[in-house]
């Protein structure tokens, strides 16, 4: 559903996931993943905030 993304951070680039809601609009929830990485239990996290 969602999908890996990069941003303008602090004067270079960063990446992170997005997943939208099917509506493609809604409130924002940052979900931060554990200290060894974007895994595909956070994104699944992610996909199911969203929807």
């Amino acid at each position: 559903m969602g999908e890996m993304v990069t941003f303008a951070s602090n004067g270079g680039t960063c990446s992170g996931y997005l997943a939208l809601p099917s509506s493609g609009q809604g409130p924002a929830v940052i979900v931060i993943q554990e200290w060894w990485g974007l895994v595909g239990h956070i994104t699944d996290v992610a996909d199911r905030f969203a929807e």
